[in-house]
Formats: C-alpha cells, structure tokens, sequence
C-alpha cells in the first residue's frame, strides 16, 4: 500500500490526478479534497488491516512454538538414508551409473 500512496504523490506532483473508475459508489478521486480524504483513509485503514494481520499471525507462530511445534517442512536428508544418500551429501558427485 505505501508503494500505491507514493506512486499517487508523484504523480500529484506532476499534475496527475488518480481516479477509481471501475468501483461504483466510492468516489475515488485525488483531484478533489473529497478524493484525497477517501483515498488518505483507504490506505490508513489497509495498513491498519497489514498490521493487525501480522500481529496475528506472529502472536499465533509464537503460540505454536511454546507448544513445541515448528513450522516448515520436515527434513528430507536423515542419516537412516540408504548409504548412495549420505555419499551424495558429502561429495560432489549426485550422479550414479
């Protein structure tokens, strides 16, 4: 959203306005003081939004690890492999035949 609400500046700056016309309803237009209000509160209200949703999930991925869990995929290399495995992890080589 920050990449959006620069872009709209400097486009301002060069005398360009931003206007939503696809959205019926909102009145999206940054030409107008109106425009600007919405749009300012818009883009408040999604980074609002961001930030809730990575508290959330930061608070859920600490939860998870106070349980024990841990995220990720599980490891595919374990030293139970057949040997031709472990060799190719210890060497060069990853081709056999």
């Amino acid at each position: 959203m920050a990449h959006l609400v620069s872009t709209v500046r400097d486009l301002e700056k060069r005398g360009v306005a931003f206007k939503v016309l696809t959205e019926q309803g909102v009145d999206i237009d940054t030409s107008t003081p109106a425009g600007r209000l919405i749009f300012g509160i818009f883009a408040s209200l999604a980074e609002f939004e961001r930030d809730l949703i990575r508290e959330r999930v930061m608070a859920g991925l600490s939860s998870a690890r106070a349980r024990g869990r841990r995220g990720g995929a599980p490891y595919k290399m374990t030293t139970q492999l057949p040997p031709y495995s472990l060799i190719a992890i210890y060497t060069k080589f990853t081709q056999y035949g």
